[in-house]
């Protein structure tokens, strides 16, 4: 390749005749791409003179377009600053009392009364160079410098005590803002009478100004789980609990447990009805020390639900809509957070329970239902066989015993405890002469359990499989918290 693949520019070859040549005229094809970046839409001194602003045009793009814009002058105000700013197309103006929304930036030029006094470049940086801006806020709703604006990265502090709005000029142009506050509230950003977007505590996101609004560029939450209870639309029901009473500790769907005194509760077609009592489920360790978030449910009908998280308390009022309560996690909580769910006063209906980090209720977070009984299975897997049918390997250690190795497809919490029910027989025929017996069950690690089972007339090491000899054969394994 004698020339490089962007611009052109002629490369030097060994023992090449005037060098300086291919040098200098290089560098006049640099100078004029540069120029056409750092030129644009700048003051044009050459064409700036008495209360005439001169400025150099430029290539832009608009609307799917590129669009060449040719130098220009414009007529400024005697004796005033005078706000010199374009469209997205490339038209420019001028006028006396500030920069119009929605327009972009040029210049601010001071004039007397027949010549220009001071000219300042006001065009929005590369987005590279553009830096960050710290912004404090509490409760009292702020209006953006052009200034403020300018930075690529606008970071919002402090400790809010009320919601806060934060109003952006309507401008064409792209930011990163990031909520680094703390308090129970919101904040959100908007245009002078645009839509309000909410930024949740502890997210930076992608922004761009459109003419008319802020708009968020990406999903405003972290990537990966936002909801940080597990089944929490009750889809998933090892137990096959049928709705009822539930004694205290005692769990109906997956990770969902009576709290102290019970409760009752039932699904039907998605929604709970929540009768009575305290419903609970235990997070995990999910490092939530100190941090503001917020628990919210679907369609709450019948009257309010009380939330407690590690002892904070507040109200979800009824709603069509989704709704929720904003709670801050104490400091002091470093290891497993407990959420209850009580129906203030009578039976509730709701469906679709969530907790989130920050302080607003977001729409519920759906997973696929693998993952989610993925999830589950870290914490209970119930294994079901019919009778008949065979579900594990096996081989004869003793003439009355037999051992086989059930491989867990979701390694738990912990080595857990095995309950089983039914009884099992080894096959094929030949492997025994009679019987069959009950399984107990050891669990060697926290995915390998280990089925002993107490038979007759058994071939020392013979192999075959156990099979269920009753209608159902189960076996529940709980490392529940």
């Amino acid at each position: 390749m004698s020339t490089t693949p962007n611009l052109g520019l002629t490369y030097l070859t060994a023992g090449q005749l005037q060098p300086e040549v291919t040098v200098n005229n290089d560098l006049n094809i640099l100078d004029a791409a540069a120029g056409l970046v750092l030129q644009a839409f700048s003051n044009n001194p050459a064409t700036t003179t008495g209360r005439t602003y001169g400025y150099f045009g430029g290539k832009i793009y608009s609307n799917g377009a590129n669009i060449a814009i040719a130098n220009g002058t414009i007529a400024l105000a005697a004796s005033v600053t005078n706000y010199v700013q374009r469209t997205a197309a490339g038209v420019v103006s001028v006028n006396s009392t500030g920069f119009t929304a929605g327009l972009i930036p040029m210049a601010t030029v001071v004039t007397g009364a027949s010549t220009i006094t001071s000219i300042t470049d006001a065009r929005p940086a590369s987005m590279d160079l553009r830096g960050r801006q710290v912004i404090a806020v509490a409760a009292t709703n702020i209006t953006l410098t052009d200034a403020q604006v300018n930075a690529r990265i606008l970071s919002f502090t402090g400790t809010l005590t009320a919601n806060v709005v934060v109003t952006f000029p309507a401008y064409q142009q792209e930011w990163i803002v990031s909520n680094e506050t703390t308090g129970a509230f919101t904040l959100q950003v908007q245009t002078a009478g645009g839509l309000a977007q909410t930024v949740p505590q502890g997210i930076a996101a992608p922004f761009y100004g459109n003419g008319s609004n802020i708009v968020p560029a990406a999903p405003l939450w972290t990537n990966g789980f936002k909801n940080y209870l597990i089944n929490g639309d009750f889809s998933i029901n090892q137990r096959s609990f049928a709705g009822g009473a539930l004694a205290v500790g005692v769990y109906g769907f997956d990770r969902w447990k009576a709290g102290t005194g019970g409760c009752n509760i039932s699904l039907s077609a998605g929604v709970l009805t929540h009768t009575s009592g305290p419903l609970v489920q235990v997070i995990e360790a999910p490092n939530l020390a100190g941090k503001t978030i917020t628990v919210s449910v679907d369609g709450l009908s019948g009257g309010s639900l009380d939330v407690n998280v590690e002892g904070v308390t507040g109200v979800i009022a009824a709603s069509a809509l989704r709704a929720g309560v904003t709670l801050a996690v104490p400091s002091t909580s470093t290891g497993n957070v407990t959420v209850t769910l009580t129906p203030a006063s009578g039976a509730v209906t709701y469906k679709r329970v969530q907790m989130e980090l920050g302080s607003v209720a977001t729409a519920f977070e759906w997973r696929p239902i693998v993952l989610e009984l993925d999830l589950c299975a870290r914490y209970f897997q119930f294994v079901f066989t019919n009778q008949g049918d065979a579900f594990v390997m096996a081989v004869a250690y003793a003439t009355t015993n037999a051992i086989g190795y059930l491989y867990l497809p979701t390694p738990m919490r912990i080595k857990p405890a095995a309950v089983t029910t039914g009884v099992v027989t080894m096959t094929p025929p030949g492997a025994i002469t009679a019987g069959s017996g009950a399984i107990s069950v050891t669990m060697v690690s926290n995915q390998i359990a280990a089925l002993l089972v107490t038979l007759s007339g058994l071939t020392v090491g013979s192999a075959g499989y156990f099979s269920a000899q009753t209608n159902p054969q189960t076996i529940s394994i709980d490392a529940e918290l």
